[in-house]
């Protein structure tokens, strides 16, 4: 991959580590901020603290898996798929702007999967695949 950086045999550094951790810290970013907002949405409608306490937390769920639900379906779609040729990208490639202007899709799709256990699978991939470079100090 163009920009992997090499130690001996190891990879010390690698953009799709890069873009991982960042996806990673992203989720850790939207948990708290939806837990935070669902929590003040829920007291200032005067539900009870601990029915508020729960349903934050259902809708921290929703929202971290659904984060990742998109994630996993971007990526579905972009990447290829073995035994494609260029032809067959060419095709997609205006096969996906044309879904591009029914953003909705691709972010109902997303949810769904998240929600269903995909959440859970693209942060796990995530977290392996940041964690498999380590980075040399000089």
């Amino acid at each position: 991959m163009f920009g992997t950086t090499f130690h001996g045999d190891k990879i010390v550094l690698s953009p799709a580590d890069l873009d991982a951790r960042q996806l990673i810290i992203r989720s850790f970013i939207i948990a708290p901020v939806s837990f935070l907002l669902a929590t003040g949405l829920l007291v200032l409608n005067e539900v009870g603290v601990v029915t508020s306490l729960a349903l934050a937390g259902f809708f921290t769920y929703i929202a971290w898996t659904s984060y990742w639900g998109i994630i996993g379906i971007v990526r579905g779609w972009k990447e290829p798929k073995r035994g494609e040729t260029i032809e067959d990208l060419d095709l997609r490639d205006t096969f996906l702007q044309l879904l591009g202007l029914l953003i909705v899709v691709p972010f109902v799709i997303g949810i769904f999967y998240g929600l269903f256990g995909g959440g859970i699978r693209e942060f796990l991939y995530y977290r392996r695949l940041a964690g498999k470079s380590t980075v040399v100090q000089k």
